[in-house]
């Protein structure tokens, strides 16, 4: 399942997981929420960014990130443990 417009909802139960590996050239294997396992900055996509551009958020603490992504990107990225759940 790689269609963009399929995106889980921000809240609610997950029903399928996936380890992310962070990348500046690929998009996860579906959008996904994030979860956290050790935390750091994190550089993602949103889901609603349909050119590319990224934002960096700072400090994002262990747990879930309130966002649904469709990139994590390397660069950036200094998290770690990321679990992606949709």
């Amino acid at each position: 399942m790689n269609n963009m417009n399929n995106w889980p909802a921000a809240t609610g139960p997950a029903t399928y997981g996936f380890a992310v590996t962070p990348s500046d050239t690929a998009n996860l294997e579906r959008p996904a929420r994030i979860y956290v396992g050790t935390s750091g900055n994190i550089t993602v996509t949103l889901t609603n960014m349909d050119d590319g551009t990224s934002v960096t958020l700072p400090g994002i603490p262990v747990g879930f990130a309130p966002m649904v992504v469709k990139r994590v990107w390397a660069t950036g990225t200094a998290a770690t443990n990321l679990v992606g759940l949709a």
